[in-house]
């Protein structure tokens, strides 16, 4: 790739410190997004690219190929800001560990159903796509809202 399409855009990027196992090569390129405007502007961009790509949250489920992801890795991890909005209600990035909020909202504030998410690795991202829980309680039983990046943008 001759020039880079964003700063926060990195080539040959390594991401087995991304995952739970902590194995496997490096993505072709990594666009690993400060903001979720710049991750709606990489999302944009990568749905026009050619060729493979993914994202990654926290890696928790995930296995790479030593050899690397010859492809497109938009990095969800540095989307990690807990918002505070009043009356037991936040706004929590994609990128935020899933324990964080165990630990930090659930259990500081006696929530109810927090033994559905104890213990369960991952980012908020990747809990709500998947609605992680267990037979005590599961994601969507503790959101309002989502907001999403689509193909008709977010």
């Amino acid at each position: 790739m001759n020039t880079l399409p964003f700063e926060f855009a990195v080539e040959n990027y390594p991401l087995a410190p991304l995952t739970i196992y902590q194995v496997g090569g490096p993505a072709r390129l990594a666009l690993v997004p400060r903001t979720v405007d710049e991750a709606v502007q990489a999302y944009e961009w990568v749905a026009r690219q050619p060729g493979k790509r993914t994202v990654l949250g926290g890696g928790s489920n995930v296995l790479i190929d030593d050899a690397g992801y010859d492809g497109i890795v938009i990095v969800m991890s540095k989307l990690d800001i807990i918002e505070p909005l009043g009356g037991d209600r936040y706004r929590i990035e994609s990128g935020v560990d899933l324990d964080q909020v165990v630990r930090d909202i659930m259990l500081a504030n006696n929530y109810a159903m927090v033994g559905g998410l104890t213990g369960i690795p991952g980012t908020v991202g990747g809990a709500i796509y998947m609605n992680a829980g267990t037979v005590n309680g599961s994601t969507c039983m503790l959101m309002e809202s989502v907001d999403v990046i689509g193909p008709d943008g977010r």
